[in-house]
């Protein structure tokens, strides 16, 4: 079900854009910083000359302080966007991403939840079932789809840096749709085979074994 294949020109193409924009964001945090310690350096040289000798000290400290706490935050952010960017030229580079292709005329619609995205169960053959969901499978012009391919990458860290769906059939409308007062609940057996599965990838997309058709649906007043 999930197998790896080559990046595909869409997938070099979106990974490129991460790569520009991050990029972008590093040259930003460096103009900001250089722009930032001109203005402590201008601010403290005219204050120099405003106040009495006394109290020069006390802006010499002040202005080191301004600095330092600038350069923590440039560095900060510096370091988190460089890594970022190496880990995505990493995965360019591995030329290598998960694919999960599903085809599937049946699904059950569970609404979002606090922000947290749309979730389905799509039906697949040999009595499995693909529970996906999240922030990135809003419904669309497209999606929930009768065809369509999930593809993820990861960085040398094993976190989730490319994460896209390609939809290459026909829009459907759900078997079964939940209001926002019902919810599923899953067999013993069906969440320990979630948890047997790679952590980050299930974070997106599971498989378990069974059928829609039977799947326990409760209200949510009753958990």
């Amino acid at each position: 079900m999930i197998n790896e294949r080559p990046l595909s020109a869409k997938d070099i193409k979106t990974l490129d854009k991460d790569i520009l924009l991050f990029n972008k964001r590093k040259n930003f945090t460096v103009k900001y910083f250089v722009g930032y310690t001109l203005i402590v350096l201008i601010v403290s040289i005219f204050v120099y000359f405003k106040i009495d000798r006394n109290d020069l000290v006390p802006l010499i400290v002040t202005s080191i302080g301004f600095f330092i706490a600038g350069l923590w935050g440039f560095l900060e952010l510096y370091l988190k966007e460089n890594k970022r960017l190496k880990a995505i030229t990493w995965s360019k580079n591995e030329n290598k991403v998960l694919s999960i292709v599903v085809k599937s005329n049946d699904f059950i619609e569970i609404p979002e939840h606090e922000d947290e995205g749309d979730y389905y169960l799509f039906q697949l053959a040999d009595n499995k079932i693909l529970y996906i969901g999240g922030q990135e499978f809003y419904q669309s012009k497209s999606f929930p789809n009768n065809n369509f391919e999930i593809v993820m990458a990861k960085d040398p860290q094993n976190k989730i840096i490319l994460l896209e769906r390609n939809d290459l059939g026909e829009k459907i409308n759900p078997k079964i749709k939940l209001n926002r007062n019902q919810s599923i609940k899953l067999t013993d057996e069906q969440i320990e085979e979630i948890n047997k599965q790679d952590f980050v990838i299930r974070e997106f997309t599971t498989i378990i074994t069974g059928s829609i058709d039977k799947i326990n649906i409760i209200d949510k007043a009753d958990t």
